[in-house]
């Protein structure tokens, strides 16, 4: 072999050459032949774009997902969402106790901690609506969309039963305050007009409550107090009971009257049963009891994925 094909062996085993990871990796020194230009730029190039869409990828791919921690804070803020709707209940049940407690009346303390809970549940459901789990995951935030409106729907209810406190209060003692005495007493008609007339008088007030519950109850009680006048008309048709025998027809009519009338006892007994029903329901058709359910199955079922990976 001569000299001139041992170079052109070598010259072609140059340009096979290939060099291995580590090689690259290492220093080396530049030959003293410079590339052209564009091969330069070309190479820089190429590789500006490879290690834009490696650090693109590293960057959004943590972002974009969702990790158990997210739905630990979800979870963690469900938490408090609780706790703030469980004082607003405590403080709203501690401001209507006066309904079926005779040694209760209006508590403005009880009304003012409804006010400031309904607040604090309003702040807690607001800070939900930031969480990353709330706007990645689309379980949660539909859970989170029930929730926020039937929770919405109890806070209004929970302070507009606040404000109607007074109202019921003082309804409720002109109401209570049925004359004693019997149909066969000579002045028990005109007395019994009079506590119709005060307890009317605080009716007609109820009737403007911001609650609808109330203002409902407040028109049940202006019918039964309609159905009073009328047995109190008919009292006054008999004429005086004095020296009227219980045994006579009078007499009998007289007892049959008083007993329609305590039927249509409108005193403490009728605000502790509306207290104990309509209200009641009333409470638990807004309570966000069922949405919350929801809300913590979805961060609990999305907490249980994501832990495992």
């Amino acid at each position: 072999m001569t000299d001139e094909q041992d170079k052109g062996n070598v010259a072609v085993e140059e340009a096979l050459y290939v060099p291995r990871f580590q090689d690259l990796m290492a220093p080396v020194k530049l030959p003293r032949k410079r590339p052209p230009l564009p091969a330069v730029l070309g190479g820089a190039v190429a590789c500006i774009v490879a290690i834009a869409l490696v650090v693109v990828i590293a960057m959004v791919k943590p972002f974009s997902s969702l990790r158990a921690t997210d739905y630990a804070s979800g979870v963690s803020q469900a938490s408090d969402l609780q706790t703030r709707y469980t004082a607003v209940s405590e403080s709203l049940d501690q401001s209507l106790i006066f309904l079926v407690s005779q040694s209760s009346q209006y508590d403005s303390t009880a009304v003012s901690d409804v006010a400031k809970h309904t607040d604090e549940l309003r702040q807690s459901i607001d800070s939900f609506a930031q969480l990353r789990v709330t706007n990645k995951d689309e379980e949660v935030n539909a859970a989170y969309d029930l929730y926020e409106r039937q929770a919405e729907r109890f806070i209004e209810l929970a302070n507009n039963l606040a404000q109607s406190t007074k109202a019921l209060s003082e309804t409720k003692t002109a109401c209570d305050a049925i004359p004693s005495g019997t149909v066969f007493d000579s002045n028990y008609t005109s007395e019994y007009e009079q506590y119709v007339s005060s307890c009317r008088a605080s009716v007609d007030k109820l009737a403007e409550a911001p609650a609808k519950v109330v203002t409902e109850f407040a028109a049940t009680l202006s019918s039964t107090l309609d159905q009073t006048n009328d047995i109190l008309n008919q009292l006054k048709d008999i004429g005086s009971p004095v020296g009227i025998s219980t045994g006579s027809a009078k007499g009998q009519q007289l007892t049959q009257l008083s007993s329609q009338l305590v039927d249509l006892d409108i005193s403490s007994g009728m605000f502790s049963d509306f207290y104990s029903d309509k209200l009641q329901q009333t409470l638990d058709n807004a309570s966000p009891a069922k949405p919350f359910d929801r809300l913590k199955t979805a961060l609990e079922q999305g907490y249980d994925s994501t832990s495992k990976k």
